[in-house]
């Protein structure tokens, strides 16, 4: 996972089929109704970053720390919310740029 300002070295497994992303350490969700840090964590938002650059179609994040949430718990989580132009981005279903990888049906490690 580039650019993360915990380690270069984070590996995110993305099961577009089921949109699905998997990660650890890039963002870990607290208890139901708790409320996140301002200013928010910053492996949050570059993981937030890095699934719009990416465009994925993310449904569903299963950190490997803490409990399964949805894409909305993490914008949440930074104090945003998807803007028209990301959501319209993200349900187009893929890009033709390079490392656009979630085009194929098959499990992507970014």
């Amino acid at each position: 996972m580039a650019d993360n300002p915990h380690h270069d070295g984070l590996v995110l497994v993305y099961l577009p089929k089921d949109r699905i992303l998997i990660q650890a350490d890039a963002f870990t969700p607290l208890a139901p109704n708790a409320s996140y840090p301002t200013p928010p964590n910053p492996f949050s938002v570059n993981l937030a970053e890095m699934i719009a650059r990416h465009r994925m179609t993310v449904d569903t994040l299963l950190p490997l720390h803490g409990r399964k949430v949805t894409l909305t718990e993490l914008h949440k989580a930074i104090g945003r919310t998807p803007s028209a132009d990301s959501v319209s981005a993200l349900d187009m279903g893929g890009s033709d740029a390079p490392g656009a990888c979630h085009r194929c049906s098959r499990v992507c490690l970014l």
